[in-house]
């Protein structure tokens, strides 16, 4: 800053230019930000704003680019002065590295953020049910896809997987490898992904296989159908033998070639979907290995439904069929693993408790025609559904897809009207003077009100999440004002615990025991007769919801719970015309439980509470009328 001039200089004299004045403006000036954005998450569908704002002279041009690529304003883009970005309904490839940069001919400055999209754990690989011979390795693969990066764990059975030995699990979590398998290596393998947003879960079945080459035995085999055109029927075939079968299916002895509209599943079953007159044929299953080749056919017959006839009167038979196989399959397996012999192998309190209120035959056949109905009308739905022919929401009324005469036909078939029968109680000279081993006609205006193996009596009305069958929380994304329900060992854990115990000053231990007794007397739910569900779930080995199966999980922390996500919890069975089978009844009526005893003070929990279990109880070896009892020792025990 300061005044100028330029001299020239030679022998004979000077010159100089006239004065030149150097002032600096002070109003020219680099950017300089005032506004900066910051690091950013977001979950999907959220707006996003970014703030950025620069000062300087001239004033500086702000410009935004994500990952280096200019960002234009349009769409869910807009840039509003003095510079501010804003993000509407962001989603997962709207993430990435935004700068912002402000310019003008003084200089250039600019700033980079990141914008983060949370997005829950997907699968891109899920664990797939495996059979392998024993020796072998086997390898469960689980890959996650989520924002951020979820975290995999593994379990087996519902038990935290720990690596060592034959078994390893790759670093990442996404590959669980056992070498040399053996048979305590089956069992169900669960992937569980999650991170700061959600999780998912996976499972895949390890079977190992410890006998030697054979040729293929058919397991399910095709049997004659009859469908109406536009619905969709599957034909049953699954085959087992070593190596592993290959099935292949024929139509009237021509190979049959998959299509959208038919699709063979990888157990071996033929799905037809949308049928047409000329679906109908002869289907041919053929199971073949290196050892042999074994095949089974059945008829199917398509046909146009008659008017005045509902949509699912025609798969009563074959959703009957099903569903009495999938129940006596789960009561089967449960009866199995109660009273298969545990040589070797302590009974622990919690299987004795088990086994002792384990249902006797005729309670079960009750138990058992409930569930048969239940799952039959779920089955003709799911056939209906595949037709894509009926438009079925949750709440749903049977009548609009079965006639009276098929509603009639399903109860009868299951049994689910045994328990309905009249009461005789016109002998009144018996009655008036003796109360009956079952409770009825004990009360005479409603003879079988209190009696033995009939559905409880409500004072205040039930409440379920579907309104008349589902628990509440059975839906785990369902909210109640506005916050899903806690785990019910969090409640307990948290409310119903105490560690000051003090001793009562007025009544002993004995008045609960008695309590106990006389409760025990009125009243005996019955349990599940299945730790199954139908799909073959084990109840003690999933933390799925599938019913029975209802397991709690275990908050973290846990006070003495440190090695299972869930406790298992069974529901208890249903009384048949209440819940889904109650739609026989003209009428939908909560789901209501079976008390096993009567609800009488009569020592139905000691006597009996049926003729069959009350004589089964007595000693008929002489007239005295006294209970049967155990091998006496000289000691008296």
């Amino acid at each position: 800053i300061g005044v100028y001039e330029c001299m020239a200089k030679s022998p004979t004299g000077e010159v100089k230019s006239r004065s030149a004045k150097m002032i600096y403006n002070k109003r020219n000036s680099k950017p300089h930000f005032f506004r900066t954005p910051h690091d950013v998450s977001a979950d999907i569908g959220e707006t996003v704003r970014l703030d950025c704002a620069a000062s300087g002279l001239p004033t500086p041009d702000i410009l935004w680019t994500r990952d280096d690529l200019p960002v234009r304003t349009g769409g869910k883009f807009q840039i509003t002065d003095p510079g501010t970005l804003t993000i509407t309904g962001i989603e997962r490839e709207d993430a990435g590295a935004y700068k912002c940069s402000a310019a003008n001919f003084v200089g250039r400055i600019s700033t980079v953020v990141q914008v983060r999209v949370n997005v829950a754990p997907q699968f891109v690989t899920s664990p797939e049910n495996l059979t392998v011979r024993s020796g072998y390795k086997a390898e469960l693969r689980c890959e996650a896809d989520g924002s951020p990066e979820p975290v995999i764990t593994w379990f087996k059975d519902g038990k935290t997987v720990v690596p060592g030995g034959r078994l390893s699990i790759s670093s990442e979590g996404t590959l669980l490898t056992i070498e040399h398998v053996k048979e305590s290596d089956s069992g169900l393998y669960t992937c569980l992904a999650q991170n700061q947003v959600g999780s998912a879960e996976g499972s895949g079945e390890i079977r190992v296989r410890g006998y030697g080459p054979r040729p293929p035995r058919l397991v399910l085999q095709p049997y004659p159908i009859t469908a109406p055109v536009g619905t969709s029927v599957e034909l049953p075939c699954k085959a087992e033998g070593e190596p592993i079968p290959t099935i292949t299916w024929t139509k009237d002895n021509v190979a049959l070639r998959e299509d959208r509209n038919h699709r063979v599943f990888p157990i071996g079953s033929l799905r037809l979907y949308n049928l047409t007159v000329d679906d109908g044929g002869l289907y041919e299953c053929i199971a073949t290995n290196q050892y042999g080749e074994v095949t089974a056919r059945g008829s199917l017959i398509v046909e146009d439904l008659t008017r005045g006839r509902a949509p699912g009167d025609r798969y009563v038979h074959l959703a009957f069929q099903e569903a009495s196989a999938a129940v006596d399959r789960a009561i089967n397996a449960t009866i199995a693993s109660l009273f298969t012999s545990r040589n070797g192998t302590n009974r622990t309190p919690s299987y004795l408790m088990r086994l002792m209120r384990f249902p006797d035959a005729s309670t079960r056949n009750i138990i058992r025609a409930a569930e048969i109905y239940e799952r039959t009308l779920i089955n003709i739905r799911k056939h209906i559904q595949s037709g894509l022919k009926v438009n079925l929401t949750q709440d749903y009324s049977y009548s609009d897809i079965l006639s009276p005469q098929q509603l009639q036909l399903v109860a009868n078939l299951s049994g689910c009207m045994e328990h309905q029968a009249p009461v005789n109680c016109s002998d009144m000279c018996f009655h008036t003077k003796y109360r009956t081993i079952d409770g009825t006609c004990n009360n005479l205006q409603h003879p079988r009100r209190g009696a033995s193996l009939t559905g409880f009596r409500r004072i205040l009305k039930p409440i379920y999440e579907n309104g008349f069958s589902t628990p509440i929380g059975w839906n785990k994304d369902r909210k109640y004002f506005g916050f899903p329900k806690p785990s019910a060992r969090l409640v307990s854990t948290s409310i119903i615990s105490t560690e000051d115990i003090t001793p009562d000053t007025e009544i002993t231990h004995m008045v609960m025991q008695w309590g106990q007794f006389l409760d025990h007397d009125l009243d005996h739910a019955i349990p599940s007769t299945s730790a199954e569900s139908w799909e073959g779930i084990d109840c003690k080995k999933s933390c799925a919801y599938a019913a029975p199966c209802f397991p709690m999980e275990v908050p973290p922390n846990d006070p003495r719970i440190h090695n299972r996500r869930c406790m298992d919890f069974i529901r208890s069975s249903a009384i048949c015309g209440s819940g889904m089978t109650s739609v026989f009844f003209d009428t939908i009526q909560p789901r209501e439980q079976i008390n096993q005893l009567t609800a009488y003070i009569d020592g139905s929990q000691v006597y009996g509470f049926t003729e069959d279990r009350a004589r089964l109880l007595r000693d008929l070896s002489n007239d005295l009328g006294l209970l049967r009892v155990g091998i006496s020792s000289p000691s008296g025990k």
